[in-house]
């Protein structure tokens, strides 16, 4: 196909014949009346420097008088394929050798219509043979299908599946800049709208790459871009015809060549439970250099699950995800894979252990407390044996010597004042340490780290802590938290010795040496545990499972100590999750150190 002439490169000149009156004679150039040859030369100045992607089929002239408006010469001529000067020969009667005519010329598609208009403008023919004429300036202006177009929009190129060509997204806003790859092309298009809003389909765009050698247009119409040999951003540009433009900027940067786990692997958590730490790979080349955008596939045959089954990397060249492990004991497995590069693969194991999870639950407020294992998968819970002690409402493993500890009531007293006990975990069986010496309702008990035991002491309008002493049972006050009587109100440390409270309403942390309470979040019941009583729902007890980093917890969801369910918190969000229903009446829960 011969190539079809571009509006840039299409210049004009044109002769044309003068003729001086009636009658002329024609050997006499002199004589009055006679013919004379004139020329004008004509130079389209094109208003944008891009007009070259409108392809020229046909070019009109337009003569006409500036006295009368008459018209004296009105042609079109084709324009050959490869045409890239015309010349022109054209006959104009005139009234005197130096007369004036207003020009228009148009620029007219294969479509027949008219694209470019310049004009009118002063020409005036020479009839000196020997001056070559002066080339009139004409600045043409696009003036064909979306002429009025104020406002140019890049669509945002869909994430890529690493070294191949991309497809399209929506037309939004890119939220972080595409990748392209060494080699690889990226198909992008843009869209043009009007003062007022609407799309202007069939408006020019052009399209052009401001660093050639990281990526480069090689036909200025169509949006296709290839990547160079360079790493680093690379702007390309969509541009109207009439000025408005828009930029996107491309990330260009070589394939992937190697995938590494950078943490999460060899990690220990419960079966059915996600695992305290994300998994996390990262993606580079061939210089050892980070690799953006490319997608990372997650999969495992264990029966677990992710919270992203596909990730894409960073700018660090990093993908992460969540892992929660299937139900099978030891070892299991997983695989991350560069989307595209199959050889690019690593493997993620992890060891999965049983949660021993342990509670105590009465029915009354004064009744006998029953020890139990609490399945972390289904809820449901098995009695051990009898503790011994009434209203056992909170407990927790030592976080050194294993020990567990709990609070609860002689059940000989008649003043139900809690005693610190421990609790034989194979058969339930409970041995007291000593009274606390507070005379409320102990809510919750937790260990920091160090082997510290606090207290939290529910009664009334204002609500205490306290530190416990292992030896004796004796409480030692710690400060008022500023919170007030609303149930709930367990209490549990995390890896990181930060204290956590809920109560009906919001989660919290207390400060360890003045008690104080910071409100984190407003509680978050599931909808299962709503629809039950929405009013009563609250957490009587919770811990943190140290092998994964899970808060089970004692969701209670109706009043008289039945529709109680294990369930999980995240004290940072409130969010309370339900796993199962459990025994009515528990009050207590501790997870056993692994």
């Amino acid at each position: 196909m011969r190539p079809i002439p571009k509006a840039k490169s299409l210049a004009i000149s044109a002769a044309f014949l003068v003729g001086l009156g009636l009658g002329s004679c024609l050997d006499d150039t002199s004589a009055p009346g006679a013919v004379l040859p004139g020329r004008f030369a004509v130079a389209p100045a094109f208003v944008s420097v891009s007009a070259g992607i409108i392809e020229i089929a046909q070019v009109r002239i337009i003569l006409t008088r500036p006295d009368d408006n008459s018209v004296a010469l009105d042609t079109v001529v084709a324009v050959e394929p490869g045409t890239e000067e015309l010349d022109l020969t054209l006959t104009v009667p005139v009234l005197s050798s130096s007369e004036v005519f207003l020009m228009t010329v148009e620029f007219i598609t294969p479509a027949g219509e008219v694209a470019f208009r310049g004009g009118p403008v002063e020409v005036t023919a020479t009839t000196d043979p020997t001056a070559p004429p002066v080339p009139v300036e004409v600045a043409a202006e696009y003036v064909g299908v979306g002429a009025d177009a104020a406002e140019v929009r890049i669509i945002c190129p869909a994430a890529p599946a690493a070294g191949a060509s991309e497809g399209l997204a929506s037309s939004v806003v890119c939220p972080t800049s595409p990748t392209l790859s060494f080699g690889g092309t990226l198909d992008l298009t843009a869209e043009a709208f009007g003062p007022d809003g609407t799309q202007r389909p069939g408006a020019p765009i052009a399209w052009s790459a401001l660093e050639p050698a990281r990526a480069a247009v090689a036909d200025p119409r169509v949006g296709q871009v290839s990547g160079g040999s360079e790493r680093g951003p690379a702007r390309i540009v969509a541009k109207l015809l009439t000025g408005p433009a828009d930029t996107i900027q491309l990330i260009v940067q070589p394939v992937p060549s190697s995938l590494a786990v950078v943490s999460g692997d060899g990690q220990t958590g419960s079966t059915n439970l996600q695992l305290p730490s994300p998994v996390v790979v990262e993606v580079t080349a061939a210089d050892a250099l980070p690799v953006e955008g490319v997608t990372v596939d997650f999969q495992t045959p264990d029966g677990g699950s992710f919270s992203a089954t596909s990730a894409v990397t960073d700018a660090a060249g990093r993908a992460q995800t969540n892992w929660t492990l299937g139900p099978t004991l030891g070892t299991q497995n997983a695989t991350a894979t560069v989307s595209g590069f199959p050889t690019l693969q690593a493997t993620i194991t992890a060891e999965a252990i049983p949660s021993a999870v342990f509670g105590a639950a009465h029915v009354g407020s004064g009744a006998p407390s029953t020890f139990y294992s609490v399945d972390p998968v289904t809820g449901t819970a098995t009695a051990i044996g009898p503790i011994g002690f009434n209203r056992v409402g909170a407990m927790d493993f030592h976080p050194v010597t294993g020990v567990l500890y709990a609070t609860g009531q002689r059940p000989s007293e008649e003043t139900q004042i809690p005693v610190l006990i421990t609790i034989d975990p194979g058969t339930g069986a409970g041995t007291e340490v000593g009274p606390t010496g507070i005379s409320g309702s102990i809510a919750g008990v937790s260990f920091r780290s160090d082997g510290m035991l606090f207290v939290y002491d529910a009664t009334g309008a204002d609500h205490t802590l306290y530190t416990a002493n292992l030896s004796t049972g004796a409480a030692t006050l710690v400060g008022s938290t500023g919170l007030s009587a609303n149930s709930g109100n367990g209490i549990s440390f995390d890896s990181g010795d930060i204290l956590f409270h809920s109560n009906r309403d919001d989660s919290h942390t207390l400060s360890q040496t003045t008690g104080a309470a910071t409100q984190l979040a407003s509680m978050n019941f599931s909808a299962s545990c709503q629809d039950i009583d929405g009013s009563f729902a609250r957490i009587a007890a919770a811990d943190l499972d140290p092998a994964t980093g899970v808060f089970f917890a004692v969701v209670k969801c109706a009043s008289g100590g039945s529709s109680v369910f294990l369930g999980t918190v995240d004290y940072a969000t409130g969010t309370v999750s339900i796993i199962g229903p459990t025994v009515d009446g528990l009050d207590a829960l501790a997870v056993a150190n692994p």
